[in-house]
């Protein structure tokens, strides 16, 4: 009887086997594909790298660049696409057209709607077809008359003219000055706390301190008092090579003071004591040994910097040689009482993008040339 009653609780205890349900086993491949993925990528470290920084920099973008769009939205009144003519029209009617026009350029709704429609239009994974053609990547149309075109023109094409201008100006500079710079960091380390270090270092001081718009204005009048033109399409080959020396003077201190600091660094470590007691020459121990750790230093800059020739010192240079480039256009951009949130957007994506993605290929020039770096 007892038998009989505990056989009855075990029946009543036991857990009945049910099948998984098919949201289970969709969660359970998913984790079983990623555990794959991240097995493959730990026998595999540099392609994980690479690839886990390319996608974590992308979704950084996108994020950065939804922000930033609620914020220039929410700076940019809707009165701006108000017709520039009222008279003769009602309130009511000047409420239709400017509504139109918020339509127009796909800014009615809420802010975070059109946030959202912009990333969609910015994403490449996502086709699409406008005014009949397919593209992958729209930047939208200007919303005012400036860039020397009318409202309505293709971003996409005034970035493809652009770009190569700013991109041509930026990148001669940025070469010009780690020639420049490079030399004259690793003279300063080698000669530390002497006549030569104390004037080099004290000049590249000055230069970071001292205000780009003066070093612009500086090379500029002093160009001009010279004979050359002051316009950068009507000018001779000079008048073309100035504004590329107002970029220079600008980022060349910032490398001179990097690279002394990276290779006295270098200088200071025990190995260099080492392999002086073992015999080797100075020159040897700094060419083989420490000017390699501390390139690998200098390298990683060299992206950045290209950086902040294109987008940041090239800004007031432009605008001052009238040069058809990015900088340019974007001081155009805020001119008047009218902004074009479209340009100021697409340039600000332009930045973002190359500013992070400049920065995982250093990471990755540093992985490649450092084989002493953790990769995470």
């Amino acid at each position: 009887m007892n038998n009989n009653s505990n056989l009855l609780k075990n029946q009543a205890n036991a857990t009945i086997y049910e099948p998984p349900k098919w949201y289970q086993i969709f969660w359970i491949n998913i984790i079983l594909f990623f555990k794959k993925i991240n097995g493959y990528f730990n026998k595999h470290e540099l392609l994980g790298f690479i690839i886990k920084r390319v996608v974590f920099g992308y979704l950084l973008v996108l994020f950065a660049v939804f922000i930033f769009f609620i914020v220039i939205r929410s700076c940019v009144s809707d009165i701006q696409f108000a017709p520039l003519s009222k008279q003769g029209l009602s309130p009511a009617e000047v409420a239709e057209q400017t509504q139109m026009e918020l339509e127009r350029y796909h800014l009615n709704g809420s802010v975070v709607g059109q946030a959202f429609h912009y990333l969609y239009n910015i994403i490449p994974f996502f086709p699409k077809v406008i005014d009949g053609k397919f593209t992958l990547i729209y930047f939208e149309k200007t919303c005012t008359s400036n860039f020397g075109a009318v409202a309505g023109a293709d971003l996409g094409n005034i970035f493809a003219t652009a770009m190569p201008t700013s991109l041509a100006i930026g990148g001669i500079a940025t070469i010009f000055a780690y020639l420049i710079g490079v030399p004259l960091g690793i003279f300063s380390a080698q000669h530390k706390n002497k006549k030569g270090d104390v004037i080099i270092t004290s000049f590249s001081n000055f230069l970071v301190v001292v205000p780009s718009l003066i070093v612009v204005l500086v090379v500029f009048v002093y160009s001009t008092m010279n004979g050359m033109s002051g316009t950068y399409e009507l000018g001779s080959f000079w008048s073309r090579f100035w504004p590329v020396v107002a970029i220079v003077i600008m980022i060349f201190p910032a490398i001179v003071i990097r690279t002394r600091r990276f290779v006295f660094d270098e200088m200071s470590n025990e190995y260099v004591r080492f392999y002086q007691a073992c015999g080797l020459s100075n020159s040897k121990i700094f060419y083989k040994y420490i000017f390699r750790v501390a390139g690998v230093k200098i390298i990683r800059d060299i992206p950045l910097d290209l950086i902040i020739a294109l987008f940041g010192a090239s800004i007031l240079t432009e605008n001052q040689w009238g040069i058809p480039g990015m900088g340019k256009y974007i001081n155009d951009a805020f001119s008047d009482n009218k902004k074009d949130i479209y340009f100021v957007m697409g340039y600000a994506t332009l930045v973002a993008t190359f500013t992070i993605f400049s920065k995982i290929i250093a990471d990755i020039i540093a992985a490649l040339l450092d084989k002493r770096l953790v990769l995470k």
